[in-house]
Formats: C-alpha cells, sequence, structure tokens
C-alpha cells in the first residue's frame, strides 16, 4: 500500500482495530494510541457524523458487498490542523461479526 493510504479496521460501532499504513504517524499518531478509540476523531464534521449514520444503517442490514465513497473529506491531525482526504468503507463480515475496512487516502499526496 502506498506511504499516502492507510488502511483502518472499525467494527461495527466505529471502534478502531487495526491501523496499516503510515497515514496516521503522518498526522501525529502512533497506530498504537488510536487502537480502540472511535474513527470519528480523525474526520472532520459532517462527514464523522455521517459514518455514525451509516453504522447504524447497516447494523440491521446483512449485506457483505456495501462500499462507500467519500470524496473531499477533511481529516484531523494530532495538532488540530487538517487535509484533504478520500475515504472508501468496505463491509468486511466474518462469520456473525461485522468489520468495516476503511481506506484514508491523503489527497495532497496524489
Amino acid at each position: 500500500m502506498p506511504s499516502d493510504h492507510s488502511m483502518i479496521t472499525i467494527d461495527q460501532w466505529g471502534t478502531i482495530l487495526t491501523v496499516c499504513g503510515d497515514l496516521a504517524s503522518d498526522c501525529g499518531y502512533d497506530p498504537q494510541d488510536i487502537i480502540g478509540k472511535e474513527i470519528h476523531f480523525l474526520i472532520q464534521q459532517p462527514t464523522s457524523n455521517k459514518i455514525d449514520e451509516y453504522l447504524d444503517f447497516y447494523r440491521n442490514v446483512h449485506n457483505d458487498k456495501i462500499v462507500w465513497h467519500f470524496r473531499g473529506v477533511t481529516g484531523c491531525r494530532s495538532d488540530g490542523s487538517v487535509f484533504p482526504v478520500h475515504l472508501t468503507i468496505q463491509q468486511n463480515n466474518e462469520g456473525e461479526k461485522r468489520y468495516f475496512n476503511c481506506i484514508v487516502e491523503n489527497s495532497n499526496c496524489t
């Protein structure tokens, strides 16, 4: 995965489970420090509220082909500065457990 991308896995409630890639550290976050937190703090409003709405809806839908694309999203660095990102979210089911793989692409690097 290019260094301008990161993949973040969240559970069905939006809690970060894994982080792969350099975007988290490029933004001033240690990946280990963000695991266990909700994904909202990485994405500025109003998109972070939309993520909640989508998660609420898809917790009740059993479709493993769900993909969302958010363009023109604003990401938040640990120092409070912001940067443009593209966000793609795909549902991934493992048995009864539902996860979402979030690919975060720094738009400044593309």
